[in-house]
């Protein structure tokens, strides 16, 4: 073997030794990124509902904005973080499912995501578009789920998840049980049924 051929072997060796460092380096920065961004949750901290076939669910929708005085009001993140817990805890000991449902009538997206943030966790979103979004369609407009329009609102809602014949998930039994409408009345019912 020539001395030339030597050459480009050694310097294809320091290449690929290069290009694994370089290579392991990226994969731990993304690693780290990824487990930033997905870490494992203390016990304090929302995991999210899964549904369960044939199971009861227990459902806390919230709708309100940033636009509104009354939908930011002091201490309404704390009374809706009080009625998830409690409603989970409660549709737990029951054997039920529960999930959190946060709706933002903002128009701008980025503007309700960053308000449900602040109000949630929740185990889904819904923002955008005004009155005229699909939850607020669904939850305050519908004609089987529809209620009074006005925010901030919470609706107690429960329902059965299951499979059809096909495959396809499908809710049966969805019925509201009640509705508060104002930050006084949600607040005043956490204080009465989670005290914490």
């Amino acid at each position: 073997m020539s001395e030339t051929e030597q050459e480009h072997r050694g310097l294809f060796r320091r290449s690929n030794v290069g290009y694994l460092v370089l290579s392991l380096g990226l994969l731990a920065v993304f690693a780290g990124i990824v487990a930033k961004e997905y870490r494992i949750r203390t016990a304090e901290e929302w995991v999210p509902a899964f549904i369960r076939n044939g199971v009861k669910e227990r459902v806390m929708v919230f709708v309100g904005a940033s636009t509104c005085s009354s939908s930011m009001a002091d201490g309404l993140p704390e009374a809706l973080r009080a009625i998830r817990t409690g409603m989970r805890s409660q549709a737990t000991e029951r054997g039920e499912g529960f999930a959190s449902i946060g709706i933002s009538t903002d128009v701008v997206v980025t503007d309700g995501v960053r308000y449900l943030k602040r109000m949630g966790p929740f185990d889904e979103i819904v923002a955008g578009r005004n009155w005229a979004n699909l939850g607020v369609q669904r939850y305050v407009w519908g004609e089987s789920l529809g209620g009074e329009p006005g925010i901030p609102q919470l609706i107690v809602m429960e329902r059965v998840f299951d499979r059809s014949r096909t495959g396809e998930l499908v809710v049966s039994g969805e019925r509201v049980l009640f509705r508060k409408l104002g930050a006084s009345p949600i607040m005043e019912w956490s204080r009465l049924a989670f005290p914490q």
